[in-house]
């Protein structure tokens, strides 16, 4: 019952826009908040992690539909979504007993998929971003590497960060 329920919330969303007449970066908006309140409780009644993915996945919605709502250029979009992985990653590192136990993979691991997927994502829009905002998103890029690298010196991450670091200086 209670995943027919959250498994029907993103087309809560597609129905403020339809039929409620909201504008859809508001329904975005607003069905984003809802789902990281209920997705959250529902992980931490339920004690389920695969639903702690879903609610970082309701995480990076807020973070692009935020920007979405702002009107803010598509650059923003991938910033926010790398800052928001770099603040999860933070958090999963400095203050990981403030995280519920299902919530810790969930939230370490989002720094590790969305920053390389929002870098391959920009490649596909190139046509619409300018040098310098690839400059900004390999730039915060750069730096999440480089904090990888500084927490576990492999050679993955430092080559990633090396590489990261000549083309944002390129």
């Amino acid at each position: 019952f209670v995943g027919t329920g959250l498994a029907i919330l993103p087309f809560a969303g597609l129905a403020l826009t339809i039929l409620a007449d909201v504008p859809g970066q508001t329904a975005w908006f607003i069905t984003s908040i809802i789902g990281i309140v209920a997705y959250g409780t529902a992980t931490i009644l339920l004690r389920q992690a695969v639903i702690a993915y879903l609610t970082m996945a309701f995480v990076l919605s807020l973070a692009t539909a935020s920007t979405a709502m702002l009107q803010l250029p598509l650059v923003w979009g991938f910033v926010a979504v790398m800052v928001v992985a770099l603040l999860a990653h933070f958090i999963a590192v400095l203050w990981p007993k403030v995280l519920p136990e299902q919530f810790k993979a969930p939230v370490e691991q989002t720094g590790q998929y969305v920053t390389p997927l929002a870098l391959i994502a920009s490649l596909f829009v190139f046509t619409q971003l300018s040098l310098a905002e690839y400059t900004l998103i390999f730039a915060i890029a750069s730096l999440q590497y480089i904090i990888f690298w500084a927490q576990q010196r492999t050679y993955v991450n430092e080559t990633i960060a090396r590489i990261l670091i000549i083309v944002t200086l390129s």
